[in-house]
């Protein structure tokens, strides 16, 4: 179901930007499961992940900027993203979405997730990023 799912983003791009896969990640259906967890049971979901890969997810607060992403996720071979997670169903707010635009416009990867789903869509995406690097190298 995942792979199918995964399949749909990564066919909506049709330039192989890794940057559209992910941001397409808001197309997918809430399950409705997961209706229940609270924004922080995403968050928390999604550092372990990365973690699992061999990343790290730092915390991003911007005392001046109160609409910046959630997270600054790094993963091997220098692979750097932005996430906002949120709560199931949520969405971004208009100041958020000013700034994911700002940032995307600079070429900043940039998602929003709101399910565990999604987070392992995410999760997925990076595992075949970081083996076609590992490859290259």
């Amino acid at each position: 179901m995942i792979s199918q799912k995964k399949d749909f983003i990564m066919s909506t791009t049709g330039d192989g930007s890794n940057l559209v896969k992910l941001a397409d990640l808001s197309m997918i259906k809430n399950a409705g499961k997961e209706s229940n967890l609270r924004e922080r049971d995403i968050e928390n979901y999604l550092v372990r992940k990365i973690a699992s890969l061999g990343g790290k997810s730092y915390k991003f607060s911007s005392p001046s900027n109160r609409a910046v992403p959630d997270r600054i996720c790094f993963f091997p071979y220098g692979i750097i993203n932005l996430v906002e997670c949120k709560a199931p169903g949520k969405t971004v707010t208009q100041m958020q979405a000013k700034v994911i635009k700002f940032l995307r416009h600079l070429e900043a990867e940039v998602l929003v997730v709101d399910t565990k789903e999604k987070v392992d869509i995410y999760i997925n995406i990076m595992k075949e990023k970081i083996n076609e690097f590992a490859k290259s190298k």
